[in-house]
């Protein structure tokens, strides 16, 4: 089965992160803020207070020159009522404490005027309190204002002053920390956190991608990201096919091996086998202690001497693969013959560890390759035997002198038998030579070439005078359909192609008809003449009327004849993979350097060597050449 992804369950707190990078930049942020401002209010604080302490002698001083000229004014024209009432508003400030108001008159003699408030002036009070601050102001009239102000009250105002500054620090801090954690949601948090989830609820087969927000450091991780998830998903189809095909693969390579019965192996690099699959046991009824641990040749029985080890021998030392090596086995079971195959198993360094491979039992197929040898051995020697028989009943090279005059013959069946044949009788004072190319070659060949020569025989033996080449052409092929068994209206599968020649040497002529065989006139010009035979074949059907087959007369004139099969002209050349062909054949006989039967042989031996290389012969070459002789010259 196919491998699925591996995948989890995504949690809600891992789907929607928490802030805690938020926080930690806030709490940072604040106590950064915090502890700036306390060293900043600290630092202000002094400053903070004197300017406080100014802010009311400030204020007081302007009071004072204010309602100095009236308060002078109402003491000039001796008001001390008004005065004292205008000086009692100053005291009315909550930091003022008490006042002495000294206005000197412009008579030395008399006393200066004098005005304290509340009764007794500011020296009772001073006695009796410590944190008081003294302010001194003198108005245009030369009135001298005395103070004493009340320290907790400007302490009261300096803190005020203080607060505020704090108040507005912290503003500032609530603020900045606002528009920090604003920026941060939006221009960082935000594409985090879809980075974040996108990474979370991603899967291999189906990738969610981060949306990209901005062109920064954060937008090129997420583009990085997307390539990847993209690619993931690339791979993982690959890997979902791999793995499909893979799984296939091992469902079809464990059917294969149920099916032909095969068992595997592994030995080390000592030969004893390690591991060895459950069908060798169910084959063999071995156990595996019988096997596990054991080299082969223990198990086997046999001495590496024996000479069926060899092979395995040579190859298990120079560490190769070995194939079909067969040994004999003696199991539970009885006798067998096993065939190994094995490959080295080679660790990361190159060296060799050991073997693995496969094995089976091809006893029947020894027992039935045993038998087909033998069968092939006594085949072969019938065949063998059946050549000898064939080239017994083929004209002798002494006859044919006798009755052609000069010959120069080929015959080469391609099996040790053949369907090509020559025959020579005689009818009254008409001798015959019947050259002929039967149905196939081989044994079938053969066979036809027998039946032929029985009903040429017939022929001869029943003809009580000479036939012309045509009608003893037609005989042939009637005789050959009854042999053959075949009637008029069922057509057969075997025939032959057949040329005969009729010499009357007497009258120092022939004559030649041919049944898709050709009779070449090689002159002493080494002019090389055809002559065609009819297109037609004997045997394969009946026909309703006798046919006619095209004579040649031919003078006895001292020229050569050659006759020959279609096997030298349909032979296929190693170079051109081409037929040879009849143009060829005329070539090579008019270079041949005589026109006399041996040369014409020897220049046809030649164009078929060369011509055929290492191609396979396709069927039966014969060539027959001879040079008639007349009458005159037989004397």
């Amino acid at each position: 089965m196919t491998a699925q992804p591996h995948s989890r369950v995504v949690t809600k707190e891992e789907a929607q992160p928490s802030f805690g990078l938020l926080w930690r930049f806030l709490a940072l942020a604040a106590g950064l803020s915090t502890i700036v401002t306390l060293l900043i209010s600290l630092s202000f604080a002094g400053y903070l207070s004197k300017l406080a302490t100014k802010e009311i002698t400030s204020k007081l001083s302007d009071s004072v020159l204010v309602l100095a000229p009236i308060i002078d004014g109402a003491i000039a024209r001796d008001d001390v009522s008004s005065a004292r009432q205008l000086l009692r508003n100053l005291l009315d400030q909550e930091e003022v404490i008490c006042i002495d108001y000294t206005l000197p008159r412009s008579d030395e003699t008399q006393p200066q005027h004098v005005i304290h408030l509340p009764a007794g002036g500011c020296q009772p009070v001073t006695t009796q309190m410590k944190d008081l601050t003294s302010l001194q102001v003198r108005s245009p009239s030369n009135g001298r204002y005395e103070f004493l102000l009340a320290q907790d009250v400007i302490k009261d105002a300096q803190n005020k002053q203080i607060i505020s500054a704090l108040l507005v620090a912290a503003a500032a801090i609530f603020v900045t920390l606002f528009v920090l954690i604003a920026v941060l949601l939006f221009l960082v948090l935000r594409p985090l956190r879809n980075l974040q989830t996108a990474m979370l609820t991603s899967m291999p087969s189906k990738p969610a991608l981060a949306k990209v927000y901005f062109d920064d450091e954060i937008g090129a991780v997420s583009r990085s990201y997307n390539k990847l998830a993209a690619s993931s998903r690339i791979y993982f189809a690959r890997l979902t096919k791999f793995q499909k095909e893979l799984s296939q693969s091992q469902v079809k390579f464990k059917d294969m091996a149920e099916i032909s019965g095969d068992w595997f192996y592994e030995c080390d690099s000592q030969g004893r086998f390690t591991e060895i699959s459950e069908k060798f046991y169910q084959r063999s009824g071995f156990e595996a202690q019988d096997i596990i641990g054991k080299t082969l040749q223990e198990i086997v029985g046999h001495n590496k001497e024996a000479l069926f080890w060899a092979p395995f021998e040579k190859a298990w030392q120079a560490e190769e693969e070995f194939r079909d090596f067969e040994c004999p086995l003696m199991t539970p079971q009885g006798p067998c013959i096993i065939s190994l195959n094995g490959k080295p198993i080679v660790n990361e360094a190159g060296a060799c560890v050991g073997y693995r491979g496969t094995g089976r039992d091809v006893t029947e197929i020894a027992n039935d390759r045993r038998l087909l040898e033998e069968t092939n051995r006594n085949f072969g020697e019938s065949v063998s035997y059946a050549s000898h028989i064939q080239r017994g009943l083929l004209v002798r090279a002494d006859a044919l002198k006798e009755q052609l005059g000069q010959v120069a013959s080929v015959w080469q069946p391609k099996d040790l038998v053949g369907g090509d044949f020559y025959w020579i009788g005689k009818i009254g004072q008409a001798r015959y030579l019947v050259f002929f190319d039967c149905t196939g070659h081989g044994v079938p060949g053969a066979f036809m070439t027998l039946i032929t020569t029985s009903v040429l025989e017939k022929i001869i033996s029943a003809s009580p005078l000479p036939l012309s080449a045509p009608a003893m052409l037609e005989q042939i092929h009637r005789g050959v359909c009854a042999q053959l068994g075949i009637v008029y209206g069922s057509d057969g599968k075997d025939g032959l192609d057949c040329a005969v020649l009729k010499i009357n040497q007497s009258e120092g002529s022939a004559e030649f008809a041919g049944a898709g065989l050709d009779l070449f006139h090689v002159d002493a010009a080494q002019t090389v003449t055809r002559i065609r035979g009819t297109r037609a074949t004997l045997g394969y059907r009946i026909y309703e009327t006798a046919r006619t087959f095209e004579a040649h007369q031919i003078l006895i004139d001292g020229a050569s004849f050659v006759l020959m099969t279609d096997g030298l002209a349909t032979q296929v050349g190693e170079e051109t993979k081409r037929v040879l062909g009849t143009r060829r054949i005329i070539e090579a006989l008019e270079q041949a350097k005589s026109h006399k039967p041996a040369m014409l042989i020897r220049a046809l031996g030649s164009l078929l060597k060369n011509w055929q290389g290492s191609e396979e012969r396709r069927d039966d070459v014969t060539i027959l050449a001879f040079n008639l002789l007349s009458e005159d010259d037989a004397r």
